[in-house]
Order: structure tokens, then C-alpha cells, then sequence
């Protein structure tokens, strides 16, 4: 089964990964563009968690994912490109709920490496709107189809600022409870 969601919250897609997870559904491989791919199995509780993180090589990604080993995590899915990196614990049986992180600044450094990437993604779409629009205005064809590309520049830009100030509320959230 293919789902399609887009989560600007980490906590919230973990969460949302732990409830497929109760009604048998198991996270098989995430693509970009928030397609979720799982696969049917029978009902668990899992504890998903999430980190953000692109590696500049296969063999940096490889000693995160070894670091996480070590540490009693396994890699469900991520590649060093993508920059989503999807664990389970690898021995959940003792109740208590892990965490990837052992402190806020660790959890905040997650939220700095997402915002790092949608403030690029920010900057280039308003340099590619403004060009854009530079364009189209100097050369008077500003017709119905323009229009529509406008509204639809604005609209992805306002979502990016969304994202941006949902991603700097779950910082300012970790830093309040250090």
C-alpha cells in the first residue's frame, strides 16, 4: 500500500509510522514527495523514529548507520542522499519508549539540518518566482495561464514558510524543556 502525507513535524510522522504500524501495516520504504510505501503484516506496536540527515558518501552513511547498530537501533529505511532515516529499536521489550536522541540539543541539531533544506528550497523558489515574474511582466504576456503559475508560485511559497515555522516551533519546543 502507497500513502501520500507530508509531515513538517518529526514527532508527528513517527507517530503516524507507530499507529500504521497498530493496524498491520509496516513502513517498507519512504520516497521523496511523502509516498510512504508499507507493507501488510500483522498488527504491532512498533516505536518508529526519525532523524534527518544527507551524507556526502555511501561510507559516511554507512558508520551512521553502524553508529545506530551499536546503539540498538536498526535502519528500516534511508540512503545517504535522501536525507530521511527511518529506525526501529532493535529490543523494545522492555516498555519504555527509545528515543534516537539522548538530549534536546541533539533533537534540535535534527530540526537545524531539516530547516537547513526547506530554507534552500524557500530561496530558490522566491529567486525562481521573482525571474519568473520579471519575465512575464516586461514582456506584457501576463494572460490566464500566467496567472494560474502565479497563484500556484505563491501558494508553494507560502507553504514553504509554513514549514519553516512549524520546523522553528519544534526547536523553540525542545529548547523550552532543557
Amino acid at each position: 500500500m502507497r500513502k501520500f502525507k507530508i509531515f513538517i513535524d518529526i514527532e508527528a510522522e513517527e507517530r503516524y509510522l507507530n499507529s500504521m504500524a497498530r493496524k498491520g501495516y509496516l513502513l517498507k520504504k519512504y520516497t521523496i514527495w511523502g509516498f510512504y510505501h508499507f507493507g501488510q503484516a500483522p498488527p504491532q506496536a512498533l516505536n518508529y523514529r526519525v532523524d534527518y540527515r544527507m551524507f556526502k558518501s555511501p561510507a559516511e552513511h554507512e558508520e551512521y548507520k553502524t553508529f545506530f547498530a551499536d546503539a540498538g537501533w536498526r535502519l528500516v529505511d534511508g540512503t545517504y542522499y535522501t536525507g530521511n532515516q527511518y529506525f526501529l529499536p532493535v529490543n523494545d521489550s522492555d516498555g519504555e519508549l527509545p528515543d534516537l536522541f539522548s538530549d534536546n540539543k541533539s533533537r534540535i541539531a535534527r530540526y537545524r539540518r531539516v530547516l537547513r533544506l526547506v530554507g534552500v528550497a524557500f530561496g530558490l523558489h522566491v529567486v525562481s518566482t521573482l525571474l519568473w515574474l520579471y519575465n512575464h511582466s516586461h514582456a506584457g504576456d501576463l494572460h490566464m495561464l500566467s496567472y494560474g503559475m502565479l497563484v500556484f508560485c505563491v501558494a508553494c511559497l507560502l507553504l514553504l514558510g509554513y514549514w519553516i515555522l512549524g520546523t522553528l516551533r519544534m526547536m523553540r519546543k525542545h529548547k523550552d524543556t532543557q
